[in-house]
């Protein structure tokens, strides 16, 4: 009893070290970002890229280690290996669904957003504001270089041109650009007026398909409506 005390006290003590000590997290990032990929990477029609499995996942298990829900029953890396697993295959899942939507996304967001977007642009801009300047230029550079703002997948971004621009690595801006969009995205949804919006796009998607909406169309259509204003401010700046 006193030894898996001891086990578990360590693994917790592990786990701190990785998610809040800098040099300590570097090193599990390059021990382990190659078994996730290889992992990730058995999954098809994913939608995502392996690398963003693992920064999703790696943001996932630190909130629940600080937050003091980390048990420690076993290690951080199994942990994490695991929770990266769980992401793939609610992804993989989510993906299968939606893999012949019945309508283009695109004609739910051109129903959705005003032929006037002037409050709408006010209040991106707002919320730009708030948010930390590296994160906002690196949101631009994401949206500068190969960003789409109509489609509904992921843009394909070269991430080795932004770190150029950056002066850091490139697994470094994935990273980055990863914790602030996800950021930015958080703090879009928990403003009314975009919750609205997805209510909207609800309504909208159900009348043009005659079915729910499923969670992850949701979230894609509203990223795709970030994304646009985000560029359509930008070019009224």
């Amino acid at each position: 009893m006193a030894k898996t005390q001891s086990n578990s006290a360590s693994n917790i003590a592990e786990a701190n070290l990785i998610c809040n000590d800098r040099k300590t997290m570097d090193s599990f990032y390059k021990t382990q970002m190659c078994k996730i990929i290889a992992m990730a990477n058995r999954y098809k029609n994913l939608g995502v890229e392996p690398q963003d499995i693992f920064q999703e996942g790696f943001s996932e298990v630190r909130e629940i280690v600080n937050a003091g829900k980390f048990s420690g029953q076993g290690s951080f890396a199994a942990y994490f290996y695991i929770t990266c697993r769980n992401l793939c295959n609610k992804k993989h899942g989510e993906r299968k669904e939606i893999l012949s939507p019945r309508i283009p996304n695109e004609n739910v967001i051109e129903d959705v957003i005003p032929e006037d977007q002037t409050e709408l642009i006010q209040i991106m801009n707002k919320l730009k504001d708030t948010i930390k300047p590296m994160c906002k230029e690196i949101i631009y550079l994401y949206y500068g270089i190969g960003g789409d703002s109509t489609s509904t997948y992921p843009p394909r971004v070269n991430y080795k041109k932004i770190a150029e621009k950056l002066n850091i690595k490139p697994d470094n801006a994935r990273k980055r650009f990863s914790l602030c969009i996800k950021g930015f995205r958080k703090l879009a949804m928990d403003n009314p007026h975009f919750q609205l919006l997805q209510l909207d796009v609800d309504k909208t998607y159900e009348k043009r398909s005659k079915e729910r909406i499923n969670s992850y169309t949701r979230w894609r259509i509203m990223n795709s409506i970030i994304a646009k204003l985000w560029i359509d401010s930008a070019d009224q700046n």
